[in-house]
Parts: C-alpha cells; sequence; structure tokens
C-alpha cells in the first residue's frame, strides 16, 4: 500500500459525515412527507411540488447513501481485522455498535417515547411499558436508527467468523489493481436481481427486528465490496474518469428514468404499492433503477470527494469527529424540534426547512458536548 493510502483518508471522513447529515434530513423528510416510516409523521396535505420533491428526495437518497456507509464500514474491516487480532477485533466492535445500540434501546428511546408521550397526549404509562419492554426482551426491535449499528454488529462477526475458518484473503501485488465499467456493471445487474428476489417476501415497508430485508442486498454486496477495494487498494486506484462518467451517466438517465417509471406506474393515482415488492413488473423496475443509482452515485462520489475534498478545515475535523454521535442522538433531538412546531401552520415545506435548518446544527452540538462526558468519548467515536 502507497504513503498515500497510509495516511488519515480525510475524503472518507468527509463523505461519512455528508451521509449521516443526509440520515438525519431523511428522517425530517419522512416527518413532513408521510413517505416512510419514523417516530413522529406528520400528517398534512401536500401539493405537487412537494410530493414531487419529498417523493425524489426520498426515493434517490435511500437508493445509494445506507449501502455508501456499509461500503466504508467494510473498507475498514480487514486491516483493523489485521492491525488487533480476532479478540481485540471482536471486542471493539461489541463496544463501539453492541454498547451505543443497547444504549439507544434502553435509554434514548424511551427518551423518544416520553417526549411524545407527553407532546401527543398519550397517557402512557411509561414506567410500566418500559418494565414490560425489558422482561419480554421487546426492546430488541427498539433500535431506531441503529439498525445499521447492528447489521454492521453482524457483518463483522461474520467476516471475523470467516477468517477464523482459516479462508483468508490478503493482499497480494498481483491482484488486480483498477476496477472496469463492465465489473461495475455486472455488480449493479448482481444487486438488481438479489433486491428483486428479496422483495418478492420483504417489500419495502416490511421488518424483521427493525431490519428492513428489502434494502439489505444492496447493503451486503457493498460491505463485501469494502472488503474488497480494502484488499486490492481499489479506492485509490480507481480511475476518476470511470467514477465521473457513471456519476453522470447516473444522474441524468436516473432522474429521467424514475420520472418514467414512475409516470408509467401511475403513481399519482395508483400509489406506491405495486414499486414495494412481489413479483411485479414496478417492483422489478424499481429494484433495476435503484441498484444502478446506488453504484453510479458512489462511484461518483468516492471519485470526486477522493480528488477534491481529501483534506480537512477546523469544520470538517468538528463534523467528522461528531458524525457518529449525531447518528446516535438525533432521533430525541429531531421529535423534540417537529413536537415544537407540530401546532404552527405552516406550508409544509417551509417547515422541512425550518426543523432541518435547526436540527442539524444542533444535533452536532448535542454530540459534542455529550462527547465530553467522560467515557461516552471512547464509546460514541
Amino acid at each position: 500500500m502507497d504513503t498515500k493510502t497510509k495516511s488519515r483518508l480525510y475524503f472518507i471522513d468527509n463523505l461519512r459525515w455528508l451521509m449521516i447529515i443526509f440520515v438525519v434530513l431523511m428522517h425530517v423528510n419522512v416527518t413532513y412527507s408521510m413517505i416512510g416510516g419514523w417516530y413522529y409523521v406528520e400528517e398534512t396535505t401536500l401539493d405537487l411540488f412537494e410530493t414531487l420533491y419529498f417523493g425524489m428526495y426520498g426515493s434517490f437518497t435511500q437508493a445509494y447513501f445506507m449501502g455508501l456507509l456499509f461500503f466504508i464500514a467494510g473498507y475498514f474491516v480487514p486491516p483493523s481485522f489485521d492491525r488487533k487480532g480476532s479478540g481485540k477485533f471482536m471486542k471493539e466492535r461489541f463496544i463501539r455498535l453492541g454498547i451505543p445500540s443497547l444504549i439507544y434501546m434502553l435509554i434514548i428511546h424511551p427518551l423518544n417515547i416520553i417526549i411524545l408521550n407527553h407532546y401527543q397526549h398519550w397517557n402512557m404509562d411509561i414506567k410500566a411499558e418500559y418494565v414490560k419492554n425489558i422482561l419480554t426482551f421487546s426492546f430488541i426491535d427498539d433500535t431506531g436508527p441503529m439498525w445499521f449499528a447492528v447489521a454492521l454488529l453482524i457483518f463483522s462477526v461474520v467476516y471475523a467468523l470467516f477468517r477464523l475458518s482459516g479462508i483468508h484473503s490478503s493482499p497480494g501485488h498481483d491482484e488486480e489493481k483498477s476496477l472496469h465499467s463492465r465489473q461495475i456493471f455486472w455488480v449493479a445487474i448482481l444487486i438488481s436481481v438479489f433486491t428483486f428476489s428479496t422483495r418478492i417476501v420483504f417489500p419495502i415497508g416490511s421488518s424483521v427486528m427493525n431490519m428492513q430485508l428489502c434494502f439489505f442486498p444492496q447493503y451486503i454486496v457493498l460491505f463485501i465490496l469494502g472488503l474488497i477495494f480494502s484488499r486490492r487498494n481499489l479506492l485509490m486506484t480507481l480511475p476518476y474518469h470511470t467514477g465521473i462518467t457513471w456519476f453522470k451517466f447516473t444522474l441524468i438517465f436516473g432522474i429521467a428514468s424514475w420520472l418514467l417509471i414512475m409516470t408509467v406506474g401511475n403513481v399519482p393515482e395508483k400509489g406506491f404499492g405495486a414499486f414495494e415488492g412481489h413479483f411485479t413488473w414496478q417492483s422489478a423496475a424499481y429494484s433495476f433503477w435503484e441498484s444502478f443509482f446506488c453504484v453510479g452515485v458512489c462511484l461518483g462520489l468516492i471519485v470526486i470527494f477522493r480528488e477534491k475534498f481529501n483534506k480537512q478545515g477546523r469544520l470538517s475535523k468538528f463534523l467528522s469527529a461528531n458524525a457518529f454521535g449525531v447518528y446516535v442522538f438525533h432521533a430525541p433531538v429531531l421529535i423534540f424540534m417537529t413536537m415544537l412546531f407540530k401546532d404552527i401552520t405552516w406550508y409544509p415545506f417551509f417547515k422541512y426547512l425550518v426543523a432541518a435548518a435547526i436540527t442539524i446544527p444542533l444535533c452536532f452540538v448535542v454530540s459534542y458536548l455529550l462527547r465530553k462526558i467522560p467515557g461516552v468519548s471512547i464509546i460514541i467515536k
């Protein structure tokens, strides 16, 4: 591995905090669009512009942002395992992924319910419900956005077992050092077929232990690709031209094809149901579109950030240091802010903009302050 890859990959840090900002913005989007699931969804009437904006942001962002986070996570797994060994690697995974997930399930999720119980006047017996969830182990379904950490922990355990089994792919000088469009195309096809097949059984909106398995084909493939990219040093040798070509092609044809399949599928009148899964042409088309959009945008963002944003100033360093904290703590902050706004009659899109503009920076401040508590910064990194 060359000197450049040995140094800190600031562009990856920058991509990570940007994706986590998009996570928060996605939950603001769900709150005011009624598209998707979240703790609080405000019932309202949307005009054509709002329906189009919220729908496009939800579809286009969901198509790639969590997959990119799994790719980034996978990229750092092999060197971490090599450096620490199986025992230390798994201990660190449980501390940095398992403990924050438990904190969320046992403390943050109940806090979310307390806030909603107060502002929504549910008159719920919080103490009784809390005890019941503990005794019945129902709390394991209360991961909220921390499903990502739980899934990543599972992926890490599987990788460790794979390595301990004796099957080991070490970085070799004879390994392929670049990626070709032909290979990228077949990766997108693989994700498409895997996704469509999965959604026959697990359509969009269904979940198992708060995990939407309909999106997991993408997450699994991209996590594995992160491992491969790490071993073969493909991240640094991926041609800029290849990445930017896929990015431009994806944006141009991705937007056009999304509008086309939504129009042909008559979404304004029939709704999105046929696109969510089962054995329908709409599900197949959407799975194909989503997979290619994901691959193209991920490639483009990687090369753009590698070439243009591989450095950090004071602000980006602050955002990077607190990104995971924002991921862990943003739910109660967002819920509290939207509860304060819920009785204010505003144009929904304006309400969305105001909530986002206040919530996102506030989440970083909350993360910064909480990570000042002794021991918290060790767990929330």
